[in-house]
C-alpha cells in the first residue's frame, strides 16, 4: 500500500489535504514506480553523507517498485473521481515502471533491474 495526496485544490497547498491509497485492489503502478524512482535517486544523493538513510531509501524503493510491478494499473483508473482530469494518466504506466527500474539499476547496480529494463522496454 502507498498513501498519496491528490486533488483538485491546486491553488491552495495547506492542511487538511485528502489522502488516498493505492493497493492491490486499487493499483497505481504509475505513482508507485515514480515514488520508487525518487527514493532510488535520493539514495544515491545520500550515499556518501548518510549511509543508513541511503540504505533505508533503497530498501523502500525496492519494495515500492515490486508493488508497482505486481499490482499493475493506473492510479487514475483507481481514483478517477479524485485525480482526473488534472492528474489523469493517458499514456499508461509503462514509462513510469521503466523509469523506476532505471533508477533502481543506477542506485545499487543490480542486474535484476537491467534485466527488467531489457525485457520490458519497447522501441
Amino acid at each position: 500500500m502507498l498513501i498519496i495526496v491528490a486533488g483538485k485544490g491546486l491553488r491552495i497547498w495547506k492542511a487538511p489535504r485528502t489522502t488516498y491509497k493505492v493497493d492491490a485492489k486499487n493499483p497505481g503502478s504509475d505513482v508507485a514506480a515514480e515514488t520508487a524512482a525518487a527514493f532510488a535517486a535520493a539514495s544515491i544523493a545520500f550515499r556518501r553523507v548518510d549511509t543508513e538513510y541511503s540504505n533505508k531509501l533503497l530498501r523502500s524503493a525496492r519494495r515500492i517498485f515490486d508493488f508497482a510491478d505486481q499490482y499493475r494499473g493506473k492510479y487514475s483508473d483507481s481514483l478517477a473521481a479524485a485525480v482526473c482530469p488534472f492528474y489523469c494518466s493517458y499514456s499508461g504506466f509503462n514509462d513510469e515502471i521503466l523509469w523506476g527500474a532505471a533508477w533502481l539499476y543506477k542506485a545499487p547496480k543490480m542486474d535484476r533491474y537491467l534485466q527488467f529494463l531489457t525485457n520490458n522496454a519497447k522501441p
